[in-house]
């Protein structure tokens, strides 16, 4: 077994099974979580939506990626080969749609946090975030159902002095995926910006803000024992609570885009052939495995932050919520 042979049966394989049964366990305890709350507010039904997102995108992850570097063998199957390009276009609706949805999560906190006169008196409702990012998430990947398909190539095999034609259920690629154009505008350039650029930019830039808002806050004095105390205290873990998201959002997805911008720069040159460097293919197995992580872990940052705060062990809502989690939990499992 070569080195890059174990190491995409570590992280592709091993990790990301592991880190997505977690992620897929966190996201079912959110969705729980965010249902059963008395008083619907946006944050919440947008949170309950990213773990819907980033729950399909976890699953689909470890079929697609943590299984087959498992067992090489399942490619051989033509009925694996089937499911591997029906469902690949759906692991990209779901993260598109994770990706916006923490977005629409940060700028629902900006107007919160800096504009909460202009948010009482324009009661947005959550819909007006999720139907948009949903359509939109679907339409930008439409072109994903056609870029690749399955084909049985017959190849000629020989066992004991004896050559028989072996027929092969492969993945290939269509023309549309191999066409120059559409590698260059679609798939690099603008799955750079629309995955990368734009949403990081935009959430660095709300959370800055936020967290600057929320600073003055803090230095107008100690909160009192009041319903403005409680928002203020709730505010500021809220802003704690985005800025790990961020952070996290960061580190992860800014590894995908290694390979976009190689392949970017070297669609530039006059060369018809391109040599894939092995640094790539490693930069991409951890890239798989640090993005089904960044899925998996907003629930428990946002889970530690609110039960690890002063005012949530306090809180009889919290403690309701908590032993009503407990019960559908002991259900579940």
């Amino acid at each position: 077994m070569s080195y890059y042979s174990l190491f995409n049966y570590i992280v592709e394989g091993i990790l990301i099974v592991a880190v997505g049964g977690l992620g897929v366990i966190g996201n079912l305890l959110c969705i729980v979580w965010f249902s059963t709350k008395k008083v619907q507010k946006s944050f919440h039904q947008l949170m309950l939506t990213l773990a819907i997102y980033d729950g399909v995108y976890i699953m689909i992850s470890i079929i697609l990626f943590g299984l087959p570097s498992l067992n090489q063998s399942m490619f051989e199957y033509a009925t694996f080969n089937h499911v591997f390009i029906a469902l690949l276009p759906f692991a990209q609706i779901g993260l598109t749609g994770s990706i916006y949805l923490t977005l629409a999560i940060a700028i629902e906190r900006y107007t919160t946090v800096c504009h909460p006169f202009f948010k009482l008196s324009h009661s947005w409702s959550s819909k007006l975030y999720i139907i948009p990012i949903t359509m939109f998430s679907v339409l930008y990947n439409i072109p994903k159902f056609y870029e690749h398909t399955v084909e049985d190539k017959v190849y000629m095999e020989e066992l004991e002095g004896e050559t028989f034609n072996v027929t092969k259920t492969e993945i290939i690629a269509t023309s549309l995926r191999n066409n120059e154009n559409y590698v260059k505008v679609y798939l690099i350039i603008l799955n750079l910006l629309v995955h990368g650029i734009i949403p990081l930019l935009l959430l660095t830039i709300l959370n800055i803000i936020v967290y600057r808002q929320l600073h003055k806050m803090r230095n107008c004095g100690p909160a009192s024992i009041t319903t403005e105390g409680v928002i203020h205290h709730k505010e500021i873990k809220l802003a704690q609570v985005s800025l790990v998201i961020v952070a996290v959002f960061i580190i992860c997805h800014a590894v995908r885009w290694v390979p976009n911008l190689w392949e970017l720069k070297q669609s530039q040159e006059e060369s018809k052939s391109i040599s894939w460097p092995l640094w790539v293919d490693y930069t991409t197995s951890l890239s798989h495995l640090l993005t089904v992580f960044s899925s998996s872990v907003n629930f428990y940052i946002y889970a530690y932050k609110h039960f690890h705060s002063p005012t949530a062990r306090r809180d009889p809502e919290v403690i309701t919520q908590t032993l009503n989690l407990k019960d559908h939990m002991v259900t579940a499992f």
